[in-house]
């Protein structure tokens, strides 16, 4: 879990840089999607999603980060119920990919790869200085066969959800503030840091071929164990979905 958390860490920091850049914050479609979305979805009927993988840190007055593992239980489960409640909405049935012994080993290999795969999206398919037009337009990623790992569950497809989230303690709030305070009585405006809150989503067809990738989040405006928080992130995950089926 311990090396899970930093990995992630250092994705949330590399997400942090995109989001606010102003070529991502005037893209009209924060998706990606092949241009062949439509055609290669009316083969997809029952999808297959792996247990969400969110990571919750408590960020102290200190600003030292403390990952909370009955926070990021509580998030799962609401971020699970959230994203099969919108994919049955949309007409597809979700069954739960539960890994067996057999293939525990391939879906951590793949894990890892995704993991990179993201990495190389956010940088190379969105607006900033690491874009590659042709990665946007023609958006091909792949994590390699997971025929394996869907099979098992009669599935077409397989969707992962990873989100991160930090949570400011009372007392890093109350700092905050009084630094704000203190800012306005000399003159100087401040932001202050409350945290960072970031949901990824991905769905993947039998070929390892990417169908689906978005984020979503920002600073301070979701938290991941509010359901209704869950709710909101999750309808902007998927914005454009059907639209791109049509």
């Amino acid at each position: 879990m311990k090396h899970a958390a930093i990995r992630w860490s250092a994705l949330l920091l590399l997400t942090a840089l995109l989001v606010p850049a102003p070529g991502f914050a005037a893209e009209q479609e924060t998706f990606r999607a092949p241009p062949d979305f439509r055609q290669r979805m009316q083969k997809v009927r029952t999808i297959g999603i792996l247990s969400p993988d969110v990571k919750i840190f408590e960020i102290t007055s200190g600003g030292v980060k403390e990952l909370r593992p009955e926070w990021c239980d509580e998030a799962c489960g609401l971020v699970k119920s959230a994203v099969t409640a919108e994919f049955r909405r949309f007409g597809y049935e979700l069954k739960a990919i539960d890994p067996g012994k057999d293939s525990e080993g391939e879906v951590r290999e793949m894990l890892a790869l995704h993991e990179a795969v993201v990495a190389g999206i956010l940088r190379h398919a969105y607006d900033g200085p690491g874009l590659f037009p042709a990665k946007k337009t023609n958006f091909d990623y792949t994590v390699g066969p997971i025929d394996n790992i869907v099979r098992p569950a009669g599935a077409d497809a397989l969707l992962m959800v990873r989100g991160i989230d930090e949570v400011s303690t009372s007392g890093r709030k109350a700092m905050q503030t009084l630094g704000i305070l203190a800012g306005a009585a000399v003159g100087i405006i401040t932001t202050p840091n409350m945290g960072k809150t970031f949901l990824f989503v991905t769905l993947i067809d039998r070929s390892g071929d990417l169908l689906w990738f978005n984020v979503q989040g920002g600073a301070g405006g979701y938290n991941l164990r509010e359901p209704d928080s869950v709710s909101k992130l999750v309808d902007r995950s998927l914005a454009g979905f059907q639209e791109k089926m049509k």
